[in-house]
């Protein structure tokens, strides 16, 4: 540019802008960097803060480890207070009152379990023994074990003497009574009463080994704690359809057959061991229903 062309005033002005648009472009500069390096503080603050929470967190989560977890036996001993435990000793299941199962929360139709199990002749040889009476809990176990104690000797006293107690009428008993006896359980307490009911009652205590589940052994073990008295339900064999006999569990189709058809040509029957003169009707048979049949109400079963 010829700058020849301006005046010394013109020249003056132009400088003047040029000045102050450098000026403002050199604090415009200063200002955009200000802004930065603020903007990077912040960011470098707030990383910090963010690492400094990190490892407040990841300290505090090692310091709740360090903290022990409360275990079964706390609780137990917790429970254990609640009982005083100062004023519990060394007990006999076998000899033990009511009173002293109740220190332990058991149950009171539990307790009269246990009690019914030891007037019924039942011995606790072992503290475990407990479990197998109806209704009793592992918990209640794990907490009295520190404090049982079975004294075995008395196996051979004669108040534990198992044939010197009161039997178990099979025919009456119901099925929290039978589960008094060991080795019954609700399973099978339960399926004697049902086949009880089928055939209409028990004649003989033997009849409980047609039961499904009751072995020898298991029947050999309680059977002097049993008997089978009171009335049958019987069929009268004059009157009886042949539906009626054959509903009975013992008297299938056949012999059912056998009885009306023999009735119907021959007459009424003069007794029940008339039966026998049914040939289609096997001795076997005939014996194992005898019990269950009459003619009238006086006839004899034998």
């Amino acid at each position: 540019m010829n700058i020849s062309f301006f005046s010394n005033n013109q020249i003056k002005a132009l400088s003047l802008i040029i000045f102050t648009l450098t000026a403002i472009h050199i604090l415009t500069m200063l200002g955009f960097t200000h802004w930065l390096n603020s903007r990077s503080n912040a960011q470098l603050i707030i990383q910090l803060n963010s690492k400094h929470d990190t490892t407040y967190n990841q300290q505090t989560i090692r310091n709740y480890d360090t903290i022990p977890a409360k275990t079964d036996y706390d609780i137990v001993e917790s429970k254990q207070s609640v009982w005083n435990t100062k004023s519990l000793k060394t007990f006999d299941p076998n000899k033990a009152g009511s009173d002293v199962f109740k220190q332990f929360d058991i149950s009171e139709k539990v307790i009269s379990n246990i009690m019914k199990y030891r007037e019924a002749g039942g011995f606790f040889n072992e503290c475990d023994d407990l479990k197998k009476i109806y209704g009793f809990k592992s918990e209640w176990l794990e907490s009295i074990k520190q404090y049982c104690f079975c004294d075995n000797k008395d196996l051979q006293d004669s108040s534990h003497n198992i044939y010197s107690i009161d039997p178990i009428n099979i025919n009456l008993a119901s099925v929290d009574t039978l589960q008094l006896l060991k080795g019954i359980g609700p399973v099978l307490s339960t399926r004697i009463v049902k086949y009880r009911n089928r055939i209409g009652g028990f004649h003989q205590i033997e009849q409980i080994l047609e039961v499904y589940g009751i072995e020898d052994s298991l029947y050999n073990s309680i059977k002097h704690q049993l008997v089978a008295e009171g009335n049958l339900n019987r069929i009268n064999i004059n009157t009886a359809t042949f539906e009626d006999l054959a509903s009975h569990f013992y008297i299938d189709y056949s012999a059912a057959g056998a009885i009306t058809k023999y009735r119907k040509y021959n007459g009424d029957f003069p007794s029940v061991s008339s039966l026998q003169e049914i040939v289609a009707l096997p001795d076997s048979t005939f014996h194992r229903i005898k019990p269950y049949l009459f003619v009238d109400q006086i006839d004899s079963i034998k």
